[in-house]
C-alpha cells in the first residue's frame, strides 16, 4: 500500500473529526499529538474512518501505541500490506 493514499485519507478524516483544516505542511500535521481537541474518542472516530476505507481492523493494543498521525500512517500501511499478502479463502474450509 502506498502511504500517499493513507496520508490523504487520514488528513481528511482528522479534519472532518476535529472540524478544522490541518496545516499544509505534512511534517507538521504528521507530528500531531497531545492536542486538547484530539482525545481518545476522536482518535477512535479517525481510526474507524480508516478501517472502513481500507478494510482493516486495529486492535486495542495497537490503538494504545499510536501517539502521532505518522504512527497511524505507518501502522495502516503495514496492516494494508498484511491484508494483501494474506492467503485468499478458497472455500475449502467453509461450512456455509
Amino acid at each position: 500500500m502506498d502511504s500517499t493514499k493513507v496520508k490523504e485519507t487520514l488528513k481528511q478524516a482528522i479534519a472532518a473529526v476535529l472540524g478544522k483544516p490541518l496545516p499544509d505542511d505534512e511534517n507538521v500535521w504528521l507530528a500531531m499529538n497531545g492536542r486538547k481537541d484530539w482525545d481518545s474518542l476522536k482518535q477512535v472516530e479517525i481510526l474507524l474512518v480508516l478501517e472502513e476505507e481500507f478494510g482493516i481492523r486495529y486492535t486495542e493494543e495497537e490503538f494504545a501505541q499510536l501517539d502521532t498521525a505518522a504512527d497511524i500512517v505507518a501502522l495502516t500501511v503495514h496492516k494494508c500490506d498484511e491484508e494483501t499478502s494474506a492467503p485468499t479463502d478458497d472455500g475449502l474450509f467453509s461450512y456455509y
